[in-house]
């Protein structure tokens, strides 16, 4: 339970209040990293907090910030995955722009250089935010402070469905053609790379986990190969649980939207111009905003399905990474881990 607040100096991202938690955890919410130039444009990293002040002479982090846009019960759909309802103490708003945010929860004030692990949600890259509660890393940063292992634990948010995996050349011409929400990702790791270090975490020591869609995330940037992190931690899911998709396979999917949309007969420049002015709540609510799915463009790529290509595969990701661990959770996708096994013990 949050009982006050705690004024903190960040070097280079300036003062932030932060909700202090039991057991002296400290945690920053709604922390940007990154803003959104336009729809279906890359998302940019933020390095400095003080024009969000608010004529404040700090950054208020101590509320939950806007989640990435998605249907509005999505919650009870993973609350029924889980087979269990959490409470909720703060409100899940939508913004499409707003939304590429942190949460940061600090073992206590005075940590030093240790730990840094990232958790990416999972919710089948079209629902979910680090603003849920069975997202919320407070209760693992407290044990691994009882036990004496503390670490900074990092949530993130990320575009999601359409508006975070639409891939078209047409509608993105020379900028990044899909996997926004990956990209978003990678921001984020980038700018934990950059500031963890002024709120206590180590840069050098980051692990990176996720489940379902997070694990696939986890892969993907796994095979990109940007050293972000060190160790890698993938809970029920590799990219064959969810086929990445050839840029040619979204565009079908680019063009029953264009279809749906009612501007298929327009030029290219209209096409695109409609598409980016309509409002949020009608592109996701399509059923073909659960048909947009990580792509082969930027550097992602899939897992090989030929077993000795796959063991090169790992092989390049452990060049830097030092810790690859899969594994499963309860009532998901478990079938995975054996699947993983055989490839991965020659590499322990």
């Amino acid at each position: 339970m949050a009982t006050e607040s705690t004024l903190y100096d960040h070097p280079e991202l300036g003062k932030l209040k932060g909700q202090s938690l039991q057991d002296g955890l400290v945690q920053f919410r709604n922390v940007p990293y990154a803003t959104i130039p336009s729809r279906w444009k890359p998302s940019k990293i933020v390095n400095d907090l003080r024009s969000n002040h608010s004529g404040k002479d700090y950054y208020d982090a101590t509320v939950w910030g806007p989640i990435p846009p998605q249907h509005s019960d999505s919650i009870g759909f993973d609350f029924g995955l889980i087979q269990k309802s959490l409470p909720v103490d703060h409100p899940l708003v939508c913004d499409e722009e707003e939304c590429l945010n942190l949460v940061l929860t600090l073992p206590s004030v005075e940590a030093t250089n240790v730990p840094v692990i990232v958790f990416i949600h999972g919710g089948g890259f079209f629902i979910g935010c680090n603003g849920w509660p069975q997202y919320d890393l407070a209760s693992l940063v407290r044990q691994a402070q009882k036990d004496g292992k503390p670490f900074v634990g990092v949530g993130i948010n990320y575009r999601l469905g359409l508006l975070g995996f639409m891939a078209s050349r047409e509608m993105s011409g020379d900028d990044v053609v899909g996997n926004f929400g990956l990209h978003d990702q990678a921001t984020a790791l980038r700018w934990i790379q950059r500031h963890i270090s002024g709120f206590g975490g180590d840069p050098e020591n980051v692990t990176v986990f996720g489940e379902s869609a997070g694990a696939i995330s986890t892969w993907m940037h796994l095979l990109r190969g940007e050293p972000l992190f060190k160790r890698a931690m993938a809970m029920s899911g590799d990219p064959r649980l969810r086929p990445v998709q050839s840029i040619e396979t979204n565009e079908l999917v680019y063009a029953s939207l264009v279809r749906e949309m009612g501007c298929a007969d327009a030029t290219e420049a209209e096409r695109v111009r409609v598409l980016k002015g309509i409002p949020w709540q009608k592109i996701i609510a399509t059923p073909l905003n659960m048909r947009c799915f990580p792509s082969e463009n930027g550097g992602f790529k899939a897992l090989s399905e030929d077993p000795q290509d796959l063991r090169k595969q790992i092989i390049q990701c452990l060049d830097w990474c030092k810790t690859i661990v899969v594994g499963d959770c309860d009532l998901d996708v478990r079938k995975l881990a054996a699947l993983m096994k055989n490839f991965l013990t020659p590499y322990q």
